[in-house]
C-alpha cells in the first residue's frame, strides 16, 4: 500500500445480503475506512409509510435522530464503548410550496417527491464514526445503531431548535405535546390521540452491524449473522 495515497484511500466492506436475515428492516450498505476516518453508509426502510407522509401532509411535525455507537468486544472483560455520536432532524411539510422540508443542524433541503424526502431521512451517507487511530488492528467491533422517530407539535418551536442545537439530548413526546395553556393542553391532548390511532406515533428501530476487524489497513467482517 502506498502510504502517499493512504488519506484518499477508500477500503470498503460490501456486506451481502446474506450478512443480515431477510427480515431486518435495515442495511449497512458499507463500511469502510476513508481519510482517516471510519465512515459508514446504513439505510433503514421501515420508518416512512403512508401513515406518515399523511400526517406530514396535515401539518404535524416530526424529529428524527440517529444515535450511532462503535463498540469494541473484550475477551474477559465488559465490551468498551470506543465512541459515540449522532444526527438529529426535523421534517415537515409546506402546504403553501407544496414540498417536504428536511431541516439538519448543518443544511435544509427541500424536496416536492415524498419517496425522496423519506430517502433523505432514512440514509446516512459517508456517516463519520471515529477516527482511524481510534481502531486497534486485530480487535473486534460491533457499530450500534439506534433509530428514533417522534412527532413534534408544531407549536413547540424553541423546544425543536434546542434539540437540534445539542442543548436537550433526547425528545420526550409527552413534554414536546404538553403546553401551559389549558387550551393548548386540550388541544395537544387530541393531537397525541389522532397521532396514534393515525398510525403516526412514536417509532424506534435498533440496529447492529456483523463483528469486523482492520486488519493490514482494511476492514474485514469477523462474523456474519
Amino acid at each position: 500500500m502506498n502510504p502517499a495515497g493512504l488519506a484518499f484511500l477508500c477500503l470498503w466492506i460490501g456486506f451481502s445480503a446474506s450478512a443480515f436475515a431477510k427480515d431486518k428492516p435495515y442495511r449497512f450498505e458499507s463500511v469502510r475506512i476513508e481519510t482517516d476516518s471510519l465512515r459508514m453508509d446504513f439505510a433503514i426502510d421501515s420508518i416512512f409509510d403512508r401513515e406518515i407522509f399523511h400526517g406530514l401532509k396535515k401539518g404535524m411535525t416530526a424529529g428524527m435522530e440517529y444515535q450511532v455507537q462503535l463498540w469494541e468486544k473484550r475477551s474477559g472483560w465488559f465490551d468498551l464503548v470506543v465512541a459515540e455520536c449522532g444526527l438529529r432532524m426535523k421534517i415537515a411539510y409546506d402546504n403553501w410550496d407544496r414540498k417536504y422540508t428536511v431541516m439538519r443542524s448543518d443544511v435544509t433541503t427541500r424536496f416536492a417527491d415524498e419517496q425522496e424526502a423519506g430517502r433523505q431521512c432514512s440514509r446516512l451517507i459517508r456517516f463519520p464514526i471515529a477516527g482511524r487511530d481510534q481502531i486497534k488492528p486485530g480487535r473486534a467491533y460491533r457499530i450500534l445503531v439506534r433509530v428514533v422517530f417522534q412527532p413534534m407539535s408544531i407549536e413547540n418551536v424553541q423546544e425543536i431548535k434546542r434539540w437540534l442545537s445539542g442543548e436537550v439530548e433526547d425528545i420526550n413526546a409527552k413534554s414536546i405535546k404538553r403546553s401551559k395553556s389549558p387550551l393548548k393542553s386540550a388541544g395537544d391532548w387530541l393531537l397525541g390521540f389522532v397521532v396514534n390511532v393515525s398510525g403516526f406515533g412514536d417509532r424506534e428501530l435498533a440496529a447492529e452491524s456483523p463483528e469486523f476487524a482492520m486488519e493490514d489497513g482494511a476492514v474485514v467482517i469477523r462474523e456474519e449473522k
